[in-house]
């Protein structure tokens, strides 16, 4: 006996609405979580993989050395240090 398949669809039937989309929402939910460092570093691998699939040369650029540099320097401050949001009096 064959099975009959029907298809279904799921239609949302609320929307999300704001007045204005927050350029900085991310970066404070980064903060709340606890990585933003880890999630800057992250992001500036991404951006290495990129230049040293373009680099030409054997020795690393100028560049390409300062990015690894700060890169490092975030992951230090992420194993180090918390980023808390200032006091709106200060």
């Amino acid at each position: 006996m064959p099975i009959a398949i029907r298809e279904y669809q799921i239609v949302s039937t609320y929307s999300i609405v704001r007045d204005a989309p927050d350029p900085y929402e991310h970066l404070r939910f980064h903060v709340w979580s606890g990585d933003c460092f880890a999630m800057l570093a992250t992001a500036l691998g991404f951006v290495e993989e990129a230049l040293e699939r373009y680099e030409n040369s054997v020795t690393p650029s100028r560049e390409l050395m300062l990015l690894r540099g700060v890169k490092k320097d975030l992951v230090y401050l992420h194993k180090k240090y918390v980023i808390r949001e200032k006091d709106e009096s200060s």
